[in-house]
């Protein structure tokens, strides 16, 4: 009985191990190139002329100005 549970456990449990593994892999490759398009945003602010820079609220993501508090404008994204 114990062996009949062990041959069909061990199996399971390693093929879990890999799945985890690639989960991993997969979140490390969407991190870089969440970062690279972050990076790649060159856009200037249309009333001030600084950088617009990714930020995040309870609404969600935006882009806003790098010279905030004195330029409060922001760009919803979607």
């Amino acid at each position: 009985m114990v062996w009949g549970v062990a041959r069909v456990l061990i199996p399971a449990l390693l093929i879990i191990g890999v799945i985890e593994v690639v989960i991993i892999l997969i979140r490390k490759k969407l991190r870089n190139i969440s970062n690279k398009l972050r990076l790649s945003n060159t856009e200037n602010c249309p009333r001030c002329g600084g950088k617009l820079v990714e930020n995040n609220s309870k609404f969600g993501p935006f882009l806003g100005c790098s010279n905030y508090p004195k330029c409060n404008f922001t760009k919803e994204l979607k």
